[in-house]
This record gives structure tokens, C-alpha cells and sequence, in this order.
């Protein structure tokens, strides 16, 4: 049997190859930063932009962006899927009086489709390229955590599915996707992504990424 190991990442994908039949195990990635070093963050990620550092949350370790300078940023972290997919993450944030954040996980890489929280238009939104393609109403609230939940499936003959969910951490998941949209068009296989934009000035905390095979229809 044959493993290869990819370093630097905390339940990480394996490959093993018992015999020509046997199929390869589903994609998996999870993150929570407790054994990363400061010096292993450009190893773990690709930084498009934004000042990325470890922090301690209490006995906690996150990522986090600061408030300064105000732009929206992000990395891309995770294998490069040909799966449908979902992508979680836990985003902490907080508004100063009426400048709110704005933070999205996101798949297909640069060119990624993301699921944004918009805290000013109290929405949560599927984006193309910043387009909105879909959104719902959200409330976030500021100074919690906020679980983030992205999933992308294809329907066959170029169409596929993108579906998003929101909750802040401590209540129920919600049961069914909240917000959705059909694209005419195949999802290109690429990683996953987190975006934050510090409008209030407060920095934005990442925690808990995942990235898991979609679920079966």
C-alpha cells in the first residue's frame, strides 16, 4: 500500500492505491490551526492579499486579518477538488456603530463563486465575480461567531448548484440550504477560499476550515 502524506495540513487528504481497482478515498480538509506555525503560513496557503497571521482566541488559535488597510482580501487553503464539494468556516467579526464587515467562503480558486454574509444590506448573498446571483435575508450579529457553509454540485451537461447557509455558532444548523442558485455551467476544479473586508475597521477572525464531499441528493 502506498500513502502520500501532505504535509503542513491537520486531517489531510491521503491517497492509497491498494490495487488498480480500488477507488480513491473522497477529498477531505480540515484546519484548525493548533499545531501551525507563524512561519508555516505561506506553506498552508496561497495569500491572494491581506496581512494573515496567527492569533490566540483565548486558548484558541485562528487566523486573522487586521482591521488595516480596509481592502477586501483572501487566501485560498485546501487540495484542489474535481468533486462536488462543501467548504465551512467559522468567521468572527464585529461592527463599529454602523460600519459593519463583510466576509465570504468561496470555491472554484481565484475565479471563485462565494457565499458573502453582508451585514449593511442584513443579506446573505451567492457571488460570480461580485455579482449577487442569489441572496436571502440575514441577520448577523456582531461579535460572535458565525458558521459559514458553501456547497457546489453538478447536475450533469454543464449544470451545476451552488447552495449556502449561515448560522450564528451555539444554535442549530439550519436544516435545509437557505439560499441557491443554478448555474449553465460547469464548477472548474479548484480550492477553496475565505475572503474578509474590515470595513469597520476590526480585524476578522478565521477558525475550523473544512472542505468535505458534497452530500448525496
Amino acid at each position: 500500500m502506498r500513502c502520500v502524506l501532505v504535509l503542513l495540513l491537520f486531517a489531510v487528504p491521503a491517497v492509497f492505491a491498494a490495487d488498480a481497482e480500488e477507488p480513491k478515498p473522497e477529498l477531505r480538509y480540515a484546519n484548525d490551526f493548533e499545531t501551525l506555525k507563524p512561519e508555516q503560513i505561506k506553506d498552508e496557503f496561497l495569500i491572494m492579499a491581506g496581512e494573515f497571521a496567527l492569533q490566540k482566541d483565548g486558548a484558541n488559535t485562528v487566523i486573522e486579518l487586521p482591521g488595516k488597510p480596509v481592502d477586501d482580501v483572501g487566501l485560498l487553503f485546501g487540495p484542489t477538488s474535481t468533486q462536488p464539494i462543501v467548504v465551512q468556516a467559522r468567521i468572527f467579526a464585529t461592527k463599529v456603530r454602523r460600519r459593519t464587515p463583510a466576509f465570504c467562503v468561496g470555491v472554484n480558486g481565484r475565479r471563485d463563486y462565494r457565499l458573502r454574509v453582508n451585514p449593511a444590506s442584513e443579506a446573505m448573498e451567492l457571488l460570480r465575480d461580485g455579482k449577487v446571483l442569489a441572496s436571502a435575508e440575514y441577520k448577523w450579529a456582531s461579535g460572535q461567531w458565525t458558521v459559514m457553509r458553501l456547497q457546489v454540485t453538478s447536475g450533469g451537461e454543464g449544470v451545476s448548484r451552488l447552495e449556502g447557509k449561515v448560522w450564528t455558532e451555539g444554535q442549530d444548523e439550519p436544516k435545509e440550504w437557505m439560499v441557491a442558485h443554478e448555474l449553465k455551467e460547469a464548477v472548474l476544479p479548484a480550492r477553496a477560499s475565505l475572503y474578509g473586508a474590515p470595513y469597520s475597521e476590526k480585524p476578522i477572525r478565521f477558525d475550523d476550515l473544512k472542505v468535505e464531499p458534497a452530500e448525496k441528493k
